[in-house]
């Protein structure tokens, strides 16, 4: 057992070192007519630039993606993985995301891919125009962006909400995290509990637990329910949602993110269920 002291107070890093993880994320949805499987991998890397007076600033660059489905919607949201994949952002003191710096540049590019999506992925809907348009209103609002980057899998990995708190393993803080427009326009709102559970005997660092279920008083349960009462004709009142939310975080001994798992869980009656483990993993 290791004699090192949990830090009550944990403190973001000012290292000016490139950081480079290997990441990975195994979903499977259950439908009624079929199942679907799919697997990410990526190569990511995340360099700390500077501390002002709005926040840490930092770059993430993501490389070497790779899925193995890109039937359908998949495809696309394959191809719209670029929104992620190089961004200037900064977080608060407790390492939550604020602002994405570079939405400038991103869209400028996102006018040529855009093109190609619509060549490609036409078939998928009617209102593929009003899909584009969304993405690039999107781009263009600062709060829309960080709100879909902090669900992504792989920015939750690199930027946990859990600095300059008093944590200790008998006393958690509660926190929120949300995943927009999970049931088509509906969020899908956790509440969050982030207590500290031991150390990692190797990197010397503390260990985090961020586990969650449903928020009832946050979640609109009438929108939800519209995607599943106008496919299979059940009412609001029959539907019953079962979800949960898993992070366990490995630090090292400046911490600095050093291994994290995430585990989501969704469940609607027999009609939808998802299943999704990500690994983020610091490179030797």
């Amino acid at each position: 057992m290791s004699t090192s002291t949990l830090q009550k107070r944990l403190v973001l890093s000012e290292d000016l070192d490139t950081r480079s993880y290997e990441f990975g994320v195994v979903q499977q949805m259950v439908f009624p007519e079929e199942t679907i499987k799919n697997r990410i991998t990526a190569t990511v890397e995340k360099t700390f630039i500077q501390k002002d007076n709005i926040g840490y600033l930092y770059n993430v660059q993501i490389t070497n993606r790779s899925q193995d489905n890109i039937d359908d919607m998949l495809g696309l949201e394959n191809e719209l993985s670029f929104l992620q994949n190089n961004i200037t952002l900064y977080t608060n003191a407790q390492g939550e995301i604020i602002s994405i710096l570079n939405r400038g540049e991103i869209n400028e590019n996102w006018y040529d891919q855009s093109k190609l999506i619509k060549k490609e992925y036409s078939y998928l809907t009617t209102d593929i125009d009003e899909l584009l348009s969304g993405i690039e209103a999107l781009i263009k609002d600062n709060e829309s962006y960080v709100s879909m980057i902090k669900k992504s899998e792989i920015y939750s990995a690199l930027f946990p909400p859990i600095y300059n708190q008093n944590l200790e393993k008998k006393i958690v803080i509660e926190q929120d995290k949300d995943f927009t427009n999970f049931f088509d326009t509906s969020t899908l709102p956790f509440q969050i509990t982030t207590a500290l559970t031991g150390i990692n005997e190797n990197t010397k660092g503390n260990q985090i637990l961020r586990s969650g279920k449903i928020d009832d008083y946050r979640f609109n349960k009438e929108s939800a329910s519209e995607l599943f009462t106008e496919a299979y004709g059940i009412t609001e009142y029959a539907l019953n949602f079962d979800a949960s939310y898993l992070e366990t975080f490995d630090l090292d001994q400046n911490n600095q993110v050093d291994k994290v798992n995430i585990m989501l869980g969704v469940k609607v009656n027999d009609l939808y269920q998802l299943k999704q483990i990500s690994k983020l993993k610091k490179k030797n």
